[in-house]
């Protein structure tokens, strides 16, 4: 059994591995996976040619991550050794509703933490905000509209440069220490645009980039935001991105956004259940009895 740091020399094993298990939660996409390989010290564990991950969740619980759809009654061997290495951690994790019938409750526990979910929206959501609930986003969207001409470019390596400087300004207004914040996460995502398959776009007004949005489509019907940055006294400015990036996937018939977890963050949480998601992934927790 052979076991490393989560690395970049593992995205090409990992990408195409993740995407065609073909499941909803953030963690499935290597970007995510990389991103945050030191809050969650993530170890690829390769046993004869089956994947698993290692990592400790933000309450210190050690976990082993599958790497295989099992949903598919053909990696049955593949699930008798995820059981078997699971011995050596807290749990298995984080496991999709659907897969939890291959845990039998004679055997297993199973629980969830509301801050580890994902929230999930229509892609429609974003691109038009519909109805009554939804009206206060159109309205900033309008109000942004008649304020502001801003421009659009693609996010790509060229111009990253620039959406890192939206970066440092959010982060000095945040009054708070990068170390608290997303900052390296999405600094080291900003560096590597192309490399993990992210898309976005930089919104500029009068020449100046004022914030910028960015994700990726990490399986067929799923598109995840990563990251999103913009000058708070802009009006509207975040209500906009995002329909102009639900616009984007929306034309490559995406169904899906995930706005990811709230790491129970008051604030996060607020906004997130503003935009009324159609449902709130959870991560399920399956312990060994």
């Amino acid at each position: 059994m052979k076991k490393e740091h989560l690395s970049l020399k593992h995205e090409e094993k990992l990408s195409q591995t993740l995407s065609n298990i073909n499941v909803a939660l953030s963690e499935f996409s290597f970007a995510n996976l990389y991103l945050f390989r030191e809050k969650h010290n993530y170890r690829l564990i390769d046993d004869n040619g089956d994947l698993f991950l290692s990592g400790v969740t933000y309450d210190e619980k050690t976990f082993l991550m599958p790497l295989c759809d099992l949903s598919n009654d053909e990696n049955r061997d593949y699930f008798l050794k995820l059981i078997k290495i699971a011995g050596d951690y807290d749990m298995i994790y984080p496991i999709p509703e659907k897969w939890l019938l291959k845990f039998s409750p004679d055997n297993f526990a199973v629980s969830y933490v509301d801050e580890d979910s994902d929230y999930l929206y229509t892609i429609d959501t974003f691109v038009s905000y519909p109805g009554r609930k939804l009206h206060a986003k159109r309205n900033l969207v309008a109000q942004f509209l008649r304020d502001y001409n801003a421009e659009i470019l693609p996010l790509n390596d060229e111009n990253a440069h620039l959406a890192t400087e939206v970066l440092n300004r959010w982060q000095k207004d945040s009054g708070m220490k990068k170390e608290e914040t997303d900052f390296f996460p999405c600094l080291e995502c900003l560096q590597n645009v192309e490399k993990f398959n992210q898309i976005g776009e930089i919104f500029f007004i009068n020449g100046i980039p004022q914030g910028f949005v960015m994700g990726e489509r990490y399986n067929k019907e799923y598109c995840v935001i990563h990251f999103a940055k913009g000058n708070n006294e802009i009006k509207g400015i975040y209500q906009y991105m995002f329909s102009v990036f639900a616009g984007h996937n929306k034309e490559a018939l995406c169904n899906f956004v995930n706005l990811e977890q709230d790491l129970g963050k008051e604030g996060l949480r607020a906004m997130k259940k503003s935009y009324l998601p159609i449902d709130m992934l959870l991560k399920y927790r399956v312990f060994i009895k």
